[in-house]
Formats: structure tokens, C-alpha cells, sequence
């Protein structure tokens, strides 16, 4: 699959990389769809695009760091790695036991320390700096957009976990990975519980 989704030649049918063939996508109706009783979430697929990444590196390299542009990148992301404001620090584990998230407390603290050891590993790397801010601000983007308003609906810790999956983990590691080994689905998903811990993501 190239970095779009596939369209079917001659017509204008759209089949999305995450989707049944049963299902049909056409201008803006959905048919075919069987929940099996379940929900049906509509969510956003975006195609892995490495290059994209590659050409960020590129550019953070070349950031020198008493630049405007260093310093505001590096303001960026140290904003995630501290509490946000206006907002009650409960931390990682009462955060989620609150959202009755318990299911995914052991894990969370555990890649969230891996994670934090990561990235202070590599904090003195410029491109690391650019890489790290790119990712987390898509988490917060599509955490709030996509996987709140999921858990806000009643959903279980597996669809939970599923989605987050889904569409955060599994497509950011396709897109991240190829251009910067060092990073992998853990440490995205540790990412990921590094701004819920610091109040960026919320869970209820």
C-alpha cells in the first residue's frame, strides 16, 4: 500500500487499510457494516509515512541550539514532561484506577519508567528533541479526539486498550521505527503514559 488508501479502479469506492473488504466506504456513506451487536467507531487511518520522518530528523539536526527555533522546540518539550497546568496531579496509577483502568496500571508504570529513561538517554540529541515533540503532540491529538471520548462512552479497558493500539501506537511505531530505530511500540506507549501521568491526557 502506498501512503494513501487503496482505491478501487473504477469507482470511487475506498477500502481503508484497517477495514473488513465487506465494508464500504463511498463519498460520505458507510455500508456493509456488521457491529455484530457491538459499537461502531469511525476513526481516522492515516498511511505510515517514514520519509516524513526522516526529513524531521533531517531537520532537527540541522537546528542549531542557541536558535530561536531550538530553544522554542526544546520549551515544547519540557512542557510535556512537567505537569499541566490547571490541572490536579493525582499521578500515573490513581489516574487510571479512577477511569476503572486498573487492568492496565502494571504495564502502564512500567513502560512509563522505561520510556523516561529512554528519552533522558538521548535528551542531549537535537533530533531526538524534534522526534520526541513530534510524537507526543500526536498522542495528546489523537488521544483527545479519538480514545476520551471512547472511554467517556463506557468503554472496557480491552477496547480501551485496543484502540489505543490501533490507532496511536501501531501507526505512529509504522511511521516512526524505519527512520529511528531506537524507538519501538513500547516507548511509544510509554510516551503515552508519561502525559497521562503528567495530566496532558486525561482519562475520565
Amino acid at each position: 500500500m502506498d501512503n494513501n488508501n487503496e482505491l478501487k479502479s473504477g469507482d470511487n469506492t475506498e477500502q481503508t487499510g484497517i477495514t473488513d473488504n465487506s465494508v464500504i466506504l463511498t463519498d460520505s456513506e458507510i455500508s456493509n457494516v456488521d457491529t455484530a451487536g457491538g459499537a461502531f467507531v469511525v476513526g481516522h487511518y492515516h498511511a505510515p509515512n517514514p520519509t516524513k520522518i526522516e526529513q524531521l530528523i533531517l531537520a532537527g539536526k540541522a537546528l542549531a541550539e542557541n536558535s530561536p527555533e531550538y530553544l522554542d522546540l526544546i520549551e515544547d518539550l519540557n512542557s510535556y514532561h512537567k505537569p499541566r497546568p490547571g490541572r490536579p496531579i493525582i499521578g500515573l496509577e490513581k489516574k487510571l484506577t479512577n477511569a476503572k483502568m486498573d487492568v492496565l496500571v502494571e504495564d502502564a508504570t512500567y513502560l512509563k519508567g522505561r520510556a523516561i529513561k529512554k528519552i533522558a538517554r538521548y535528551q542531549l540529541q537535537n533530533y531526538k528533541a524534534a522526534l520526541n515533540n513530534y510524537i507526543y503532540g500526536k498522542i495528546n491529538e489523537i488521544f483527545n479526539s479519538e480514545i476520551l471520548p471512547l472511554i467517556k462512552a463506557g468503554a472496557s479497558p480491552h477496547q480501551v486498550n485496543q484502540y489505543i493500539s490501533t490507532i496511536i501506537i501501531k501507526p505512529l511505531a509504522d511511521e516512526v521505527c524505519p527512520a529511528d530505530p531506537t524507538i519501538n511500540d513500547d516507548t511509544i506507549r510509554g510516551m503515552l503514559y508519561i502525559l497521562t501521568g503528567n495530566c496532558h491526557l486525561t482519562w475520565s
